[in-house]
């Protein structure tokens, strides 16, 4: 038999080891609410539609209003963008024509800035670059860099990557979709929410624990090959960057969804600098044959006399009259 001490003390480690349980988190509640099956099925039909753009060809005209490398100032361009891309040969090619550019300084006039032209070929781990060039046929010598591949092409400041829009700024959709899905008990990551409604997939995410805290909403819709079409990310601070929104829209081209019109938008935390970027894709064409000399250097558009400087090597050559490179 208990005394009666003994069965107080009992009673209040019982009592003091339910309250310890009560406060422990719950191991099997989601972080992320509702049909986790949607992530999935997205995450499958965007790879699917993905694995289709075996070539892609054609040209888009990007423009560009707001703040640029100064905070000071606001830029407004207007760029033509040429581009071919082979999934084989993992090989892009794209010509950037500017053809507008107008800076508004702070407590100054606009001031309109001659247009240049750029090209580029990413193969192989390598980047030939050429520097930008005025657009006419007396231009100076241009200059061609080989070099590595250090960073992905992001499709802006003269280097354009169709696949970049794809992406997302957090890496690709497939991964990020199936990172949420298979972590989804995860305590470690960011709760989050996931719905539809009709053929439109809605996945909303908090990440609480970061400083500081990131929201991020985003819209996929399943009868456009799953691509995403809305993505707004908000930051809750007072840094510079407080509200990033893409809008996108598709079309299918011979069983492929490729973008048509993306639209990119930033303002800062207090309303007072914004950011506007459209990309209209005026041509796309999907898997049809390509010339076997694509992405060769004669594809940059060079002129006899422009030097080209391979950087692996430091040896640098001269474009010469029969379309060959010299020493």
């Amino acid at each position: 038999m208990f005394s009666e001490k003994s069965s107080r003390t009992l009673l209040l480690i019982i009592v003091m080891i339910i309250l310890m349980l009560s406060l422990l988190p719950e191991s099997s509640s989601a972080k992320i609410e509702g049909d986790l099956e949607l992530l999935k099925l997205v995450a499958n039909g965007y790879k699917a539609n993905l694995d289709k753009i075996k070539i892609w060809q054609g040209k888009a005209i990007i423009s560009h209003e707001g703040p640029y490398f100064n905070p000071d100032e606001t830029v407004k361009r207007k760029i033509s963008v040429e581009f071919v891309f082979d999934a084989n040969q993992g090989a892009v090619r794209w010509y950037w024509n500017e053809l507008e550019r107008q800076i508004t300084r702070k407590n100054m006039h606009s001031v309109d800035e001659k247009p240049y032209f750029t090209s580029g070929i990413v193969k192989d781990k390598t980047i030939y670059m050429l520097f930008p060039v005025p657009p006419t046929p007396e231009r100076p010598p241009g200059f061609v860099i080989i070099k590595p591949v250090s960073l992905p092409i992001r499709s802006w400041n003269d280097e354009f990557h169709p696949m970049y829009f794809f992406e997302s700024i957090e890496g690709d959709w497939y991964e990020r979709l199936m990172f949420y899905y298979e972590k989804a008990n995860d305590p470690n990551i960011s709760d989050g929410k996931v719905w539809r409604k009709a053929n439109i997939v809605f996945f909303e995410t908090l990440s609480s624990k970061t400083t500081p805290a990131i929201t991020a909403y985003y819209e996929f819709d399943l009868s456009k090959g799953c691509c995403i079409t809305k993505y707004v990310r908000k930051r809750k601070s007072a840094d510079s960057i407080g509200r990033e929104a893409w809008d996108y829209d598709y079309e299918e081209v011979d069983g492929v969804f490729v973008p048509k019109n993306i639209t990119f938008s930033q303002v800062n935390s207090d309303g007072s600098k914004k950011t506007t970027r459209i990309v209209q894709f005026i041509q796309n064409i999907t898997n049809k044959p390509i010339e076997a000399e694509e992405f060769s250097l004669a594809k940059l558009r060079l002129m006899p006399g422009d030097i080209v400087e391979d950087s692996a090597t430091g040896v640098t050559f001269k474009y010469n009259a029969s379309g060959l490179v010299d020493e």
